[in-house]
């Protein structure tokens, strides 16, 4: 029965990584052609004043799981406004994006977090003692990768070591890395070349590539040393447990209240008698 459950998944899983790699091909071999077809709608709406607010809440909105498509509009907005404007653009709608993902799922989708702690149950406590070992630093490496960041903040959310600000200082001190993107748009829009963007991109590889190894080595570590944390429960689980634990406490004290008025009729019953 899980098996005829689990095909469906990876059959989804598949079909999902194709599509998203074919799109990617397709971006990546037919960019100049989208850019030039996007370029004249979007420079017509930068003519009008708070303009960038429109590409910034596209941004946000694409920020938050499972949307995607980050990349493509910051480089459309650096070629459109400029490496200064572009650039905290780029930086704002992202954070805005990631800040309602990550709050959402902490505070008001707690379920979905709870079902995402459940199904990832065997490794999830060991990613959590990975994370709480190697704190904030750990978390900073992770956004300087090319770990797609709107799903990581959904992670780092429901675990309860990881603070909003403390994310917020890690997301502030690895956002240099959308200048990539954005700068790619601006010689794009000038059709000048640079090895800026190939620099950025494999500074980012060899940051993927050591935190995957780091990961896995203390992942290894941990499973062969530690027993992994126990996942945490959400608030409404807590207060489920609570109530019940009251629940349970006042049907002991009716029961001895019981018992007490029942030894009392009986002392009654014997001085009468």
């Amino acid at each position: 029965m899980a098996q005829s459950r689990t095909v469906p998944k990876v059959i989804g899983l598949i079909s999902l990584s194709i599509l998203l790699i074919t799109s990617l091909l397709l971006l990546s071999v037919y960019h100049e052609e989208i850019l030039h077809a996007v370029l004249p709608i979007a420079k017509r709406l930068s003519r009008h004043q708070f303009s960038f607010l429109i590409p910034l809440g596209l941004i946000a909105a694409s920020s938050v799981p499972p949307l995607a498509g980050q990349d493509p509009i910051s480089i459309v907005v650096g070629a459109v406004w400029g490496l200064n404007v572009g650039f905290w653009t780029v930086v704002w709608g992202i954070f805005l994006g990631e800040s309602i993902a990550f709050l959402g799922y902490r505070y008001f989708l707690e379920e979905k977090a709870q079902e995402f702690r459940s199904r990832h149950q065997e490794h999830y406590g060991t990613f959590v003692k990975i994370l709480e070992e190697g704190s904030y630093p750990l978390i900073w490496l992770i956004r300087l990768s090319f770990l797609p960041t709107h799903f990581t903040t959904v992670f780092f959310s429901t675990i309860p070591h990881v603070s909003y600000v403390g994310w917020s200082i890690a997301f502030w001190f690895s956002c240099f890395k959308y200048l990539v993107p954005v700068y790619a748009g601006v010689c794009l829009a000038a059709n000048t070349s640079t090895t800026a963007n190939v620099i950025g991109i494999v500074l980012s590889g060899i940051i993927t590539i050591g935190t995957f190894i780091l990961l896995v080595h203390k992942y290894r570590r941990i499973k062969e040393h530690h027993t992994p944390t126990p996942r945490p429960v959400s608030r409404s689980t807590e207060l489920n447990a609570l109530e019940s634990q009251q629940s349970e406490l006042d049907q002991d004290q009716n029961e001895i209240t019981s018992d007490y008025d029942r030894a009392a009729r009986e002392r009654e019953h014997l001085l009468s008698s």
